[in-house]
């Protein structure tokens, strides 16, 4: 049995399944760093195209993370939180830029029809012994989802607890197996694939530019 938990650049996913599904930018930069002092306030705050973060991490210090559309340089990211409220601006002009950490936000498109085979393919380079294996993805190899739901290392968790409890619980050989991969297959990719879409859909929703629609909507929310 091979076991896929190598991320959204999964080389057994690829072996297995070819590389239709694949790491995707969704068009949005993402920053985060650590400034030097205690925020009075903490939370998100959604722009126009764009949102910033807070949250504690220890005293005197604070976490930051930002998004926007695009920001090559901190003087850009800058230049695109200047007229926001304090302490948005202090955060970014205060910290060092050597210390904050880019990247480009990506998911996995399209989402996988299914989280295991039966064997791999003729060919593959993925070690297989004496015969083709069976294949299980787990965590972001198999749904890697934007983390606007905070959610990407719990259903990675939620997989392996799914596929451990599969194979402890099947009988020994090959079809035990087999049927262990189609129970966890049912058990977590549709949920997965659901809260993977939920994340993109919310991030869509933070980071629209339509911001009277968007707050319109947040008004009409209970609570």
């Amino acid at each position: 049995l091979v076991i896929g938990a190598d991320g959204i650049r999964s080389a057994v996913r690829t072996a297995r399944f070819g590389d239709r599904s694949g790491p995707r930018g969704i068009g949005t930069v993402a920053w985060i760093g650590t400034a030097d002092f205690e925020s009075p306030v903490y939370g998100e705050t959604w722009g126009s195209g764009r949102f910033f973060g807070m949250t504690p991490v220890e005293p005197g210090r604070t976490n930051w993370y930002a998004t926007v559309p695009e920001a090559t340089t901190a003087e850009e990211l800058r230049a695109a939180f200047a007229g926001w409220h304090d302490p948005v601006p202090r955060i970014l002009d205060t910290t060092d830029p050597a210390t904050w950490i880019r990247y480009d936000m990506l998911h996995l498109y399209p989402a996988l029809p299914s989280f295991v085979a039966a064997g791999t393919r003729p060919g593959s380079p993925v070690p297989t012994g004496a015969g083709p294996a069976p294949v299980a993805l787990v965590g972001d190899a198999a749904h890697a989802m934007t983390p606007n739901l905070g959610q990407g290392a719990c259903t990675a968790i939620l997989d392996a607890e799914a596929l451990t409890r599969a194979l402890a619980t099947a009988p020994p050989g090959p079809a035990g197996i087999a049927g262990a991969l189609r129970a966890y297959d049912a058990e977590r990719r549709r949920s997965a694939q659901r809260t993977a879409f939920g994340s993109r859909t919310l991030h869509r929703f933070m980071s629209t530019e339509r911001t009277r629609l968007r707050n319109a909507a947040m008004r009409l929310l209970p609570g």
